[in-house]
């Protein structure tokens, strides 16, 4: 008989505010997510008021047993493994090139951070898109620089607060250092992703490897996630960016054989082609199947001239100009931001009529 889940303590460690702790029964651990909604594995530090102060010098960094588990915990599907977390190498030097890898990718690389609303659209938090509003402002940034800077150059580390439970971050910036399992590779950031007309985010990025690989069977996407539309080819799509690339979005249709996102490739035209400048509109990107919706038919500029301005458009092959899966019933997915800079998606089914938020009849679609 299989033992119980583990079962998380009756209170997460004390935390800064706008901090909140949710309980991995998958890894026995705390996870936490910062006010923007970004999770961490690494425990962030009691409320301002507790800290302790420094050790004496020559103490040297206390490290816990490292280990790069998901970039965020499962939610769905039911079943779903993840590969256990790998160890690592302790020291001064590891845990410092790691933390200045860290540092360097909170400001130049492009943190995103994901929520669902499961009433309406679903939201993520991105840097790319921000209108001009950075995710970390200066004083956040230049309190980290600060506090890494002094305690570098001192050599002197806070002691290791008594939460067994926490674990080290599967890498905070643009590059995972190779003490947490990532060697060069820069993270995968999945801003978002679609199958069929259901959200998936969550579940993809559960599936990140800890070498910042995403890879799965398109000919088990049924299997894996269930299936929102019986009877018919689903197409899954996703929204992502290594590191602080520019952002690319992949298409592809059910039963196609092995799908995989990998660090260290070349930009792919294709995909980057999705992208639109976010100075000009408030359309990320537009699928149809797995096609480029603004290619073909009527052209791109009035496409998106009419999604701008009315919110809504009919999800045909005579509103696109082309067949975006051939003989099969197809998806539109619209990628778009809102003026907070958070991303959503809307999709429509094939005939049906794909409808934004500020649309007056969007609240009913």
């Amino acid at each position: 008989m299989a033992a119980p889940p583990p079962v998380a303590p009756a209170l997460p460690p004390p935390l800064p505010d706008g901090w909140t702790a949710e309980w991995s029964t998958q890894y026995n651990t705390w996870f936490y997510l910062n006010p923007a909604g970004a999770s961490q594995w690494e425990y962030p530090g009691p409320p301002p008021q507790q800290q302790l102060d420094p050790v004496p010098t020559n103490t040297a960094f206390p490290t816990p047993p490292l280990q790069s588990p998901p970039l965020e915990q499962p939610q769905y599907p039911a079943g779903q493994e993840v590969p256990p977390p790998a160890g690592g190498d302790k020291g001064l030097g590891k845990v410092g090139g790691g933390l200045l890898g860290a540092a360097g990718g909170l400001i130049a690389g492009a943190f995103v951070a994901h929520e669902i609303d499961e009433h309406k659209e679903h939201h993520h938090q991105n840097g790319f898109f921000s209108m001009g509003k950075p995710l970390l402002t200066g004083a956040a940034t230049g309190g980290l620089l600060g506090t890494l800077s002094n305690s570098l150059k001192n050599n002197v580390a806070r002691p290791q607060q008594a939460y067994p439970q926490a674990t080290p971050s599967a890498g905070l910036g643009g590059f995972m250092p190779a003490a947490f399992g990532g060697g060069n590779a820069p993270r995968l950031n999945v801003h978002c992703a679609v199958y069929a007309d259901q959200d998936v985010t969550n579940a993809v990025r559960s599936m990140i490897k800890p070498d910042q690989i995403f890879e799965i069977d398109t000919n088990k996407l049924v299997e894996q996630w269930g299936d929102p539309w019986p009877d018919n080819r689903k197409q899954f799509s996703v929204l992502y960016s290594y590191g602080n690339r520019p952002w690319e979005l992949a298409a592809i249709s059910e039963w196609s054989g092995m799908f995989s996102l990998r660090p260290h490739q070349p930009l792919d035209k294709v995909r980057m082609d999705f992208i639109q400048d976010p100075r000009q509109c408030r359309i990320i990107a537009l699928v149809w199947g797995h096609g480029n919706g603004l290619e073909h038919g009527r052209g791109k500029i009035e496409k998106l001239r009419q999604i701008d301005t009315t919110g809504e458009f009919d999800a045909t092959e005579d509103w696109f100009g082309f067949d975006g899966l051939r003989g099969c019933s197809k998806t539109a997915v619209t990628y778009y931001r809102l003026p907070n800079g958070r991303v959503a998606t809307a999709c429509a089914r094939q005939n049906g009529t794909c409808r934004l938020p500020w649309n007056p009849l969007a609240k009913w679609t």
